[in-house]
């Protein structure tokens, strides 16, 4: 019988993978299973390192397995709210505070600048401490589905146009898909349709990681990432990424 003193989970919950004891086993069984004499790529060994270390520095966490979208209200740009649900439009990167003064209409697009992926990311769910996810936390969770037989090493790390919406992609759509419309690696994450912004490596930095619908696979690929100033706006002309977000409590 439920204890009627017991919270409720929030609905949200449901769209967030636990990355826990048990799934890191999985992936050290995959990883010790490696063959270390093989000759590999630059990318894969790249992979392989985080991998290491974030067996070091993760401790249990929930990730998000679809992309955000912004929440509608009158709150200023700088304290846009995030939220998710199949079928929503992706919120987006579009330097919204740069364009505003360029173009009107912009407005009418609900659109989160880079610059803002930390405020969406932290204040989602305070109190599960929920903030942008690491590399190695977003890696972690890759390895996961190669281990569990999702993907292959190659495919994530070397050419990701196989698979996801990558313009090269042979089931390819050539535009922005919805929240929670393509399943690729046993989840709903939006491979190929969004860069993914992650945590930065240094205070002042960001982190984009894959590529987006108009980008090609082979050159984009899943494990693919550039951590960038975030006092920088090149990357959101032509670029859009949504905030991994993770819950640490």
């Amino acid at each position: 019988m439920k204890n009627i003193n017991q919270e409720a989970e929030p609905k949200f919950m449901e769209f967030f993978f636990t990355m826990g004891p048990d799934e890191k086993e999985v992936i050290r069984k995959w990883y010790c299973g490696l063959d270390f004499t093989k000759s590999r790529s630059k990318a894969q060994e790249d992979f392989l390192n985080i991998i290491r270390h974030a067996f070091l520095v993760c401790d249990t966490y929930k990730i998000a397995t679809i992309e955000p979208y912004v929440v509608e209200s009158d709150e200023p740009v700088d304290k846009i709210k995030i939220d998710f649900g199949i079928g929503e439009k992706p919120c987006w990167d579009f330097n919204i505070k740069l364009k505003l003064d360029i173009i009107p209409y912009i407005r009418e697009i609900r659109s989160l600048g880079l610059e803002d992926c930390d405020f969406a990311a932290s204040s989602f769910a305070p109190e599960y401490k929920s903030g942008l996810a690491t590399l190695e936390e977003l890696f972690l969770w890759y390895a996961y589905r190669i281990a569990t037989g999702y993907w292959t090493l190659e495919y994530v790390c070397d050419d990701s146009s196989s698979d996801g919406n990558y313009d090269d992609s042979p089931t390819a759509s050539h535009e922005l898909e919805l929240a929670g419309q393509r399943c690729v690696g046993g989840f709903k994450d939006g491979i190929g349709n969004m860069y993914k912004i992650i945590e930065g490596r240094k205070a002042w930095q960001y982190g984009v990681v894959g590529g987006m619908y108009i980008c090609s696979g082979k050159k984009y690929q899943v494990a693919s990432y550039e951590f960038f100033d975030r006092t920088l706006y090149g990357y959101g002309f032509w670029g859009s990424g949504v905030p991994v977000v993770v819950l640490r409590k």
